[in-house]
């Protein structure tokens, strides 16, 4: 009887111990630390600014608190600009951990930790960033669906020449979107404006929304850099689109010293667009002048 007693104490002792081990595990492993560093840049206007790309949605940053100093000083905010209520946990006198939310990150999301003056981070990999700009990782997603307009085909979508088809036996009209594969078998679109009586078809280009009704795609892709650098229509949608901008509306009425300006003095003004290729990282530099 005695042994066994022997026996049911050691074993409760185990379980009160695995218990108590599990228990401390569990409060202090509320994350990780470690991120892919090949998802880190800085950003080149501002070197102390720097961005890191799909972060784990458990990430914690360890900052240092300066010597002399006793109060934390950081602030977070979303991808919308709202305060997220981050946690932040005293580790020893002078480190803490900044954690997520109690709701955890988003994924997808976008965040912005920016840190006050009397506090550093203490990983090696962003000891010089002030302002960390970063997003948290999310499954690759592909989904769309096509407008009405749309007409997928399997057969070739033979180019004559700049706007110019060979339908190919394709039943389509005018105001329709052909969507299928050139001789070289890569996928290409045409919006259809003239149909003619020798079966070829004048068209152009579609805008991205003439051609999904739905589109939400996320994940890394690799684009022809040479592609995008001699695509001239590329210019064109990137200088309507700093037009409709507020930073440009904003400027300009900076510019004239006016709160309001005529449409015509928006039309006058010029913006130019210039790409420069970098072959070594498939990357280009865009740049922009408004004159």
């Amino acid at each position: 009887m005695r042994i066994i007693k022997y026996v049911i104490s050691i074993i409760v002792i185990a379980i009160l111990f695995v218990a108590s081990f599990w228990g401390s595990y569990s409060y202090f492993n509320k994350g990780t630390f470690e991120f892919d560093v090949e998802k880190l840049a800085v950003f080149n206007d501002d070197t102390d600014c720097f961005f890191l790309r799909e972060a784990p949605s458990d990430i914690i940053f360890r900052i240092e608190l300066s010597e002399g100093e006793d109060e934390v000083s950081y602030f977070m905010t979303d991808s919308q600009g709202n305060t997220v209520d981050s946690k932040c946990e005293k580790v020893s006198s002078r480190i803490y951990n900044i954690v997520s939310p109690p709701e955890g990150y988003v994924e997808g999301e976008q965040y912005t930790l920016t840190l006050g003056d009397n506090v550093s981070f203490t990983d090696i990999n962003i000891k010089e960033a002030r302002i960390l700009v970063f997003t948290i990782k999310r499954e690759n997603i592909e989904e769309y669906k096509f407008t009405e307009n749309v007409i997928e085909t399997e057969k070739e979508i033979a180019e004559i020449e700049e706007g110019l088809i060979f339908l190919n036996g394709i039943e389509a009209e005018v105001g329709n979107i052909v969507f299928g594969k050139d001789k070289n078998g890569e996928y290409i679109v045409y919006k259809i404006i003239q149909k003619n009586s020798d079966g070829t078809a004048k068209v152009v280009i579609p805008a991205i929304d003439e051609i999904y009704e739905k589109l939400d795609v996320y994940g890394e892709y690799e684009f022809d850099i040479d592609q995008i650098v001699d695509n001239p229509e590329l210019d064109i949608e990137i200088a309507d689109n700093v037009k409709k901008s507020d930073f440009f509306t904003d400027l300009v009425i900076t510019a004239y010293a006016a709160e309001e300006i005529e449409i015509d003095g928006f039309d006058k003004t010029k913006i130019s667009v210039s790409k420069t290729k970098d072959e070594a990282n498939n990357a280009i530099e865009i740049g922009i002048v408004i004159t």
